[in-house]
């Protein structure tokens, strides 16, 4: 059962995600309006009428009840389905992957794509939980404290990434960094 979501599975996923949006209030615009499209989101696919944020609200809350549909929705706005990429999506999407679920087959190097989506060192959008796992990739060699490594070590990349998400706010990154 695991490998690519496709044909009846993706179908049984995508809708399961709808549903549980419906669930969580995700129409319209970012307030909840009337379920027209916001200059953020737009209509179609997968998140339907709902603005990026409100679908990636309900990617959020399903993705520890069910990460195959969090992460039917995350790669969908991770993938720029909205027109632009949604960092945080890009973020629960490569945690999906790196930790597996009942449809999704652990894959670390789609998770790192995911995590390199989600920080782009440069950009000011750049998802902090994503930094702090390419920080650990690249200057630990690993993608979990609790791995042992297995991935080359590049410690000054690290540290870029690691500071990066440490001044957004992510306390363990700093923590981290101060270890290099």
């Amino acid at each position: 059962m695991n490998g690519p979501l496709t044909g009846t599975r993706l179908l049984l996923v995508v809708s399961f995600a709808a549903a549980a949006l419906a669930t969580t209030g995700c129409k319209g615009d970012k307030q909840g309006g009337s379920g027209s499209s916001s200059a953020s989101g737009g209509a179609g696919g997968i998140c339907g009428d709902r603005s990026a944020e409100r679908c990636m609200d309900g990617a959020i809350s399903m993705f520890e009840a069910d990460k195959d549909a969090a992460n039917a929705i995350a790669e969908y706005l991770c993938k720029g389905e909205f027109g632009k990429t949604t960092r945080e999506a890009c973020t629960i999407s490569g945690h999906v992957y790196r930790m597996g679920a009942p449809q999704t087959k652990k894959d670390p190097k789609v998770a790192i794509e995911r995590y390199e989506r989600g920080c782009p060192i440069d950009d000011p959008d750049a998802q902090h939980g994503s930094c702090f796992r390419l920080g650990l990739l690249y200057g630990k060699g690993v993608l979990t404290l609790t791995d042992k490594p297995s991935y080359p070590i590049d410690k000054d990349k690290g540290k870029k990434y690691l500071d990066l998400a440490c001044k957004k706010g992510f306390a363990e990154a700093c923590t981290v960094s101060s270890t290099l």
